[in-house]
């Protein structure tokens, strides 16, 4: 049978051109709807957008007294720990007009735009910091509120808001008619007056590290805002400025070009040591939550999760401290078996591991390793409430501690008034296990003076060993005769 005259195979043909015309028709609808839905250069109103942007730019006057005004507002809500007030300040601010203004700038070659621009944001930044360091100078009230806490270390998530918040701000001003409600959403979101206030703080207070990662985060901010202003005037052709001097308008766009450049490098160096200490402190907390989180403590000790010390050197050694309290104490083998475990974790190879035990006869100096512990982590600590609240129960874990100290003077006095024949008599704690169990043991050991009248010993030994149980209010004493 000749196969070109087959019309099963010329239907099969048939059918199989005519899927890809649908197929063809599909991806073709497809890629229209998506253009449709995403294009934003034919909504795009160039000339209104440069404009509004440019007359952001300029700082005095009513704009340099609402700078003024809303750094003491953000500064009263970081001090009372007010979120709403905080973020109140954040939508009046005026800061984010020199900002946009610089990655016009550069994105169109303007570089009378860009000295503007840059001009008033140092002039911005100047008077807001000196603002908040006067109101924290000279308040009365100086707590550090987890408002303010919670600005002074950047990580990856303040990157990436500060980025796509720019987008989200360059693109709602480019549109026609300027979505308000996203200008004021973005100014919230970004927070760019927090930080500034944090710096005024860290400097009144002499905690420079505050302020300087305070600073830090200011910079993350503007950085990737001027960034996605940049990107995204690119993608929607903003026209260059234009320069009739030749010669003018190529210095101009290589000036605008290194600036450019200047400020990508920047980015991407930042991106990449917080993405990087981003993974470290991921890696840290999976480490603790797979290890010390899951360990079962037999008897009273516990970890102290809100003493932990994790830090970070991208150059040298980082290291993690963790803490136990009560009295028992983590078996070698149980660290040595972590230690292997956190090898495993790229980020923490070369890290050191370190944890910190209390036992039981120093309530002394656990004490005062948690004060020093305390004083030295209670920057980092969100509330006055869980500062108290760790403080209480400290102090009842030593409370604990303090009770089962044995007055062995007293009680060795008292045994030798009572018991003429008791020789000798020595104290200590025996630990003992049944491989299923572990469990400390207080025991006194006694030498009497005629030891050959064995029943008067035993007698006397089970009348102290009563009477010692009473005494401490411990049923777990244990009396044993001393051999010669």
């Amino acid at each position: 049978m000749n196969k070109q005259n087959d019309p099963s195979i010329e239907d099969d043909i048939k059918g199989a051109e005519e899927v890809k015309k649908e197929f063809k028709g599909f991806m073709g609808s497809t890629k229209v709807f998506l253009t449709e839905l995403l294009d934003i250069r034919k909504n795009t109103d160039k000339v209104a957008t440069k404009e509004a942007i440019i007359a952001d730019i300029p700082f005095k006057g009513h704009t340099a007294w609402i700078l003024v005004c809303s750094i003491f507002i953000a500064s009263i809500g970081l001090n009372a720990n007010s979120t709403a007030v905080v973020i109140g300040a954040m939508l009046i601010s005026p800061l984010m007009g020199p900002i946009l203004g610089i990655g016009m700038a550069i994105a169109v070659n303007d570089i009378d735009t860009l000295r503007r621009s840059l001009r008033s944001f140092a002039v911005m930044v100047v008077l807001s910091v000196l603002t908040a360091y006067l109101f924290f100078e000279f308040f009365p009230l100086r707590d550090e509120s987890s408002e303010l806490l919670a600005r002074t270390k950047p990580d990856i998530r303040d990157v990436l808001i500060a980025f796509f918040g720019g987008l989200a701000l360059v693109i709602a001003r480019a549109k026609k008619g300027t979505i308000a409600s996203v200008i004021f959403g973005v100014a919230i979101a970004t927070a760019l007056m927090p930080p500034l206030c944090t710096v005024g703080f860290g400097l009144a207070i002499g905690r420079f590290d505050f302020a300087a990662g305070a600073m830090y985060l200011f910079i993350i901010n503007t950085i990737f805002i001027g960034l996605a202003t940049f990107l995204v005037l690119k993608l929607l052709r903003f026209p260059m400025v234009k320069y009739a001097d030749s010669a003018k308008r190529r210095l101009t766009a290589r000036i605008a070009s290194l600036v450019a450049l200047l400020v990508m490098i920047p980015a991407g160096f930042t991106f990449y040591n917080v993405f990087q200490e981003s993974r470290f402190d991921n890696q840290v907390n999976q480490l603790i939550h797979e290890t010390i989180g899951i360990y079962q403590f037999k008897g009273n000790g516990r970890f102290m999760k809100n003493l932990t010390e994790i830090k970070y050197n991208p150059e040298g050694v980082s290291s993690i401290e963790l803490v136990t309290m009560g009295d028992e104490t983590i078996p070698e083998h149980v660290i040595a078996t972590w230690q292997n475990q956190k090898n495993q974790y790229s980020k923490l190879e070369n890290t050191e591991f370190k944890i910190f035990q209390g036992g039981q006869d120093d309530s002394e100096q656990k004490f005062n390793y948690v004060n020093e512990l305390y004083e030295a982590k209670k920057a980092e600590l969100l509330t006055k409430d869980e500062r108290i609240q760790l403080l209480e129960q400290e102090l009842a874990g030593l409370s604990s501690f303090a009770n089962k100290q044995i007055p062995f003077n007293d009680i060795s006095a008292e045994a030798r008034s009572n018991y003429e024949n008791l020789a000798a008599m020595s104290f200590s704690y025996v630990i003992s296990t049944d491989f299923s169990s572990q469990d400390t043991i207080p025991v006194f050991e006694v030498k009497w003076k005629d030891p050959k009248d064995l029943q008067k010993v035993l007698a006397e030994s089970k009348k102290l060993n009563d009477w010692l149980k009473i005494r401490l209010k411990d049923d777990k004493i244990l009396v044993k005769i001393k051999s010669d």
